[in-house]
């Protein structure tokens, strides 16, 4: 599940506009005979009485954006497609609330003439605010999302071919960082080694045995991520793998590495200890 920020907002404008949906949006009043009466309806109350059945589409539209906001993508292609889902859902409901108001707009201009007059209710600012705070959920998590490699501070080598030996024969070779504080990856869950130590400054993971580190995990590609030193810093870049790559459960393409920085691909997860 996906449990950022721009997720929570997306979720809770949503569950605004259902409040909203329900409650009082605009009152009809009038007065005659010296009395006064005020009749309130909300959007549903609308759709079902007024005959204004297109405003259900909220209802549609709002379930499937929250629906979408807690799938958890698995890779940028995927995670874009979400995103777009959630823009069109809160977009249906916005576009039937107004080809309602422009249906009711000629009845409204009417009763006005006789002295009937039309209030807002807190319904309508509820709706207001929710599909703003969900709008600009879905902006955030658009303008977040990575639409391609992100560069590492230092000069790639793209004609690098992978080390032909498996993890097993880099532990009987001196390893390049030596000591207690040598950096390393340490298994929380998965098929892969206990602890790993990262033996070289251009580090590979991946399912192929020509990686530095082999995971026997098939959602994991055969080169999926590398593991990188810059100026005594150690970044992770993803492969263009097919699952994509998490940091402390951000999908990410390229970043700086933390102590303690949890690290999963498919369904396994390292820690990484500096």
């Amino acid at each position: 599940m996906d449990n950022s920020v721009k997720k929570w907002l997306v979720r809770a404008g949503s569950l605004f506009i259902l409040f909203g949906f329900f409650i009082p949006s605009m009152a009809v009043s009038c007065s005659a005979f010296g009395m006064s009466q005020e009749q309130s309806f909300s959007m549903s109350t609308a759709a079902s009485e007024l005959d204004q059945g297109i405003l259900y589409l909220v209802i549609i539209g709002i379930f499937a954006t929250i629906i979408l906001s807690f799938l958890i993508a698995r890779n940028n292609q995927q995670k874009a497609f979400f995103i777009l889902g959630e823009a069109v859902g809160l977009g249906l409901g916005i576009f039937s609330i107004l080809v309602s108001l422009i249906s009711l707009s000629s009845q409204i201009g009417e009763l006005a003439q006789i002295g009937v007059d039309f209030k807002v209710k807190p319904g309508f600012f509820l709706l207001i605010f929710g599909y703003g705070l969900a709008g600009f959920g879905v902006v955030i998590d658009f303008l977040e999302s990575p639409r391609r490699s992100a560069p590492l501070p230092y000069n790639p080598q793209p004609n690098y071919a992978p080390a032909p030996s498996p993890v097993a024969d880099y532990a009987a070779s001196p390893p390049m960082y030596a000591g207690s504080s040598s950096p390393r990856l340490e298994l929380v869950s998965g098929n892969a080694p206990g602890l790993v130590p990262i033996t070289a400054p251009d580090f590979h993971i991946g399912r192929s045995s020509q990686n530095h580190c082999v995971v026997g995990d098939t959602q994991v590609s055969r080169t999926h991520v590398r593991i990188r030193e810059a100026q005594g810093v150690w970044f992770i870049q993803d492969q263009n793998s097919s699952s994509g790559t998490f940091v402390n459960g951000s999908q990410i393409q390229a970043q700086r590495l933390n102590d303690g920085d949890q690290i999963r691909i498919g369904q396994t997860t390292f820690r990484f200890r500096a």
